[in-house]
């Protein structure tokens, strides 16, 4: 009986050691993983650090305006997911406006700074289906948020495609 009972406390030691063991190891495995993404992680960090946008050269005698030939538009619909921008690299905030051919005024945007957009066209009236030729897409410019100064601006016709 002893000897059962000397048998049955050494398997009971013997399963303890393998479990401690056991522990030990995936500890090991755990500190070893931790250590490795730790580095993994501070050099993609140092990657990215490297990878910053270098400064916009900001223009100061001169003034770049996105060209557009055509605006596609939804018919029967006065907000269009459309958005005019102002490059990053222009020193001038914009105002923005587009008229038709005979000089109605679908949209004028509120100033917007450099490296931002007008936000979504909202037009003043919904445009039937159709091809609108020799609309204007009026560009004013102004050295200020406030609009006191203003700069040369730009007129450019273009066609508005409304499907």
């Amino acid at each position: 009986m002893e000897k059962e009972e000397h048998r049955s406390n050494q398997k009971g030691k013997d399963i303890l050691l393998v479990i401690l063991g056991l522990v030990a190891i995936l500890s090991l495995g755990f500190a070893f993983w931790t250590i490795q993404t730790r580095n993994t992680i501070a050099s993609y960090k140092d990657v990215l650090e490297e990878q910053v946008e270098e400064p916009i050269e900001k223009l100061n005698d001169s003034i770049d305006i996105p060209g557009y030939t055509n605006l596609k538009f939804e018919a029967g619909q006065v907000k269009q997911n459309i958005m005019i921008s102002n490059p990053k690299q222009n020193f001038c905030w914009f105002k923005v406006s587009l008229n038709l051919e005979d000089g109605r005024v679908l949209w004028t945007s509120n100033l917007f700074a450099p490296g931002e957009n007008s936000g979504c066209i909202v037009l003043s009236e919904p445009l039937k289906q159709g091809t609108y030729e020799n609309a204007l897409l009026k560009y004013e410019c102004f050295k200020d948020q406030e609009g006191q100064e203003a700069l040369n601006g730009v007129e450019t016709r273009l066609t508005i495609i409304v499907e």
